[in-house]
């Protein structure tokens, strides 16, 4: 059982604590703090030229997610998708239902986040949840392996699984935007 103490959870169980920030409940792998506040604190720095510069920035597409028929697709999705957990890795404040629990690393301006967590560690047990959405996420972390490997460990066997990638796409730091995959890469990085 979780019991609260000002902005701070205790699990009675294992002793463990957690810190709420912002109504969000922070779940960082304490092995990994230090690493995520240096990523938060430099997170303006990467292409800190592109933010500066008009004319770079006027060159940025408007919409990183070009996606033709995209809002027909989401909707298939939603239906698709399990009614149990369903968790929206790097969600920052999409809707995509009550049973959807957003994650991400950091709460975005104006909120919608549930927990902020690592999704190269995610803090969940093994095939723990139904379902998982990483829309246009993949290519901004630093290890897509993990994250990839993460997603599967903690899947139910049989649960849906929902990812989309750029492909032929100008560059949208975020702070970073490091990866890019085929179709049959894709599908060889989630079989593997």
């Amino acid at each position: 059982a979780l019991t609260q103490d000002g902005a701070r959870l205790r699990c009675s169980g294992c002793g463990a604590e957690f810190e709420v920030e912002e109504g969000a409940l922070k779940l960082w792998p304490p092995s990994r703090i230090a690493q995520i506040q240096n990523s938060i604190e430099t997170f303006g720095q990467g292409h800190a030229e592109v933010r500066q510069n008009a004319l770079l920035r006027a060159l940025l597409p408007p919409s990183p997610n070009c996606d033709p028929g995209g809002g027909a697709r989401v909707e298939r999705i939603k239906a698709a998708m399990p009614s149990g957990l369903v968790i929206n890795l790097g969600s920052k404040s999409a809707d995509w239902g009550a049973h959807v629990v957003n994650l991400d690393l950091v709460r975005p301006r104006g909120g919608g986040v549930e927990l902020l967590g690592d999704i190269e560690r995610l803090p969940f047990a093994d095939a723990s949840v139904d379902g998982v959405i990483c829309t246009y996420v993949l290519e901004h972390v630093g290890d897509a392996r993990a994250c990839i490997d993460e997603i599967a460990r903690v899947v139910k066997p049989g649960g849906h699984v929902y990812i989309t990638v750029p492909f032929l796409f100008p560059t949208h730091p975020d702070p970073l935007d490091r990866w890019r995959w085929t179709l049959d890469g894709l599908r060889h990085s989630l079989r593997a």
